[in-house]
């Protein structure tokens, strides 16, 4: 994300039309496994008309990046990437906890 972020601030106002949102991702993502896909391209201009909330020619990256974590909220909610793996942890508490107790409220 650093580096769509300073290819943004390449740009006027640091905004980009959505042609050069698709370069700028394709540049970006040229190593991963997603640039190899057919649909790559026609993948990335919906999600610059996704993630354009003003429905304007130009897009933020502060609009990417919001649309971003809201997907990635709404995906936790519908249980999509939850994963309840049980890990101890390698932290120990070493110290002692003897105190002694002064009172005890008992709520219903």
């Amino acid at each position: 994300m650093l580096a769509v972020s300073e290819a943004f601030e390449a740009y006027p106002f640091q905004r980009v039309d959505v042609d050069q949102f698709v370069k700028i991702l394709k540049q970006v993502l040229e190593d991963s496994s997603l640039s190899k896909r057919e649909e790559f391209v026609s993948d990335l201009v919906d999600l610059f008309y996704r993630a354009n909330k003003r429905q304007g020619p130009t897009i933020e990256f502060e609009d990417l990046t919001s649309f971003l974590i809201e997907h990635e909220i709404q995906t936790f909610k519908l249980g999509g990437n939850l994963n309840m793996n049980y890990y101890e942890s390698s932290i120990i508490d070493t110290t002692t906890h003897n105190n002694y107790i002064e009172k005890i409220y008992y709520v219903q």
